[in-house]
């Protein structure tokens, strides 16, 4: 990913190709995308599983995708769709162990990530404090053990951080200047993006960029974009704007209950750099 920084090519910097909803169709969707102008798709990965799905299909399109190996914070969480009840304190070391050991002999991994901290679902599904607390703990602990792989074998990042950005940013300031760090669809505020930008970060920008509800983001990019002087896909990959789609979810407000597909990265950075 970090090549493509370099070049004014169209990339997706975060896509779920590996998710069920495109088991039936993965190969046409590649191709609409690449026919589009979307040269790359990074592949992201949300535990062991997905990341062996991922694998499973890759040599069939290897010329199109980046995969990635993560433990998104989700997991952590009681209630969420992710949560996997197997992953816990106890199992820390064994899952850093895995990790570590996918990470020394697969040499298709380009990304690290999903991973980072998630406040957000934690507030709405665990009341009790002192759980939440040690939840948080576990949720920093893996990020850290993730961050310092990234650093160990040179790869970018991309980070979910949601109602955690102070803390996330906290953990971050050790590592921004060790590797490149994406903040995965970000929606914070232009003192937020400032804030990241100025550490050397990136963000993630999305379909949510579209929505009408998210006037204050519109006009945080928009003002970024105008700062830079970014007119061009490569320009705004220097202001520190990278295109995502997290598809399926986050569909453009133009194809708002349509599966979303990395095709419509070219929509969004026409809509952007019009």
């Amino acid at each position: 990913m970090l090549n493509l920084l370099k070049q004014n090519i169209l990339f997706d910097s975060h896509c779920h190709l590996n998710d069920e909803q495109f088991d039936i169709d993965r190969a046409a969707v590649i191709k609409e995308a690449v026919a589009a102008g979307v040269e790359k798709i990074v592949d992201v990965s949300v535990d062991f599983a997905s990341f062996e799905h991922a694998q499973s299909y890759y040599a069939q399109f290897s010329e199109s995708l980046l995969p990635t190996l993560g433990i998104h914070p989700e997991l952590t969480i009681p209630g969420s769709d992710l949560y996997d009840k197997n992953i816990n304190e106890d199992s820390l070391g064994s899952i850093t162990a895995k990790l570590e050991q996918l990470f020394s002999q697969n040499k298709t991994i380009q990304v690290v990530g999903e991973c980072g901290l998630d406040y957000y679902w934690l507030e709405k599904s665990v009341k009790d404090k002192a759980e939440r607390e040690k939840i948080k703990t576990l949720q920093q602990d893996l990020f850290k053990v993730q961050l310092d792989l990234a650093v160990k074998y040179r790869l970018p990042v991309t980070v979910h951080a949601r109602n955690a950005h102070k803390e996330a940013i906290e953990i971050l300031a050790e590592y921004a200047d060790k590797v490149k760090i994406v903040m995965h669809s970000f929606t914070g505020t232009y003192i937020q993006a400032s804030e990241i930008l100025e550490m050397g970060m990136l963000i993630g920008i999305n379909g949510i960029v579209t929505y009408p509800s998210a006037g204050e983001l519109a006009a945080a990019v928009k003002k970024i974009i105008k700062e830079k002087k970014a007119e061009s896909v490569k320009q705004l990959y220097t202001a520190g704007i990278v295109l995502e789609t997290d598809a399926p979810y986050l569909s453009l407000q133009q194809k708002r209950g349509n599966r979303n597909e990395p095709s419509s990265i070219k929509l969004l950075s026409e809509i952007l750099v019009a």
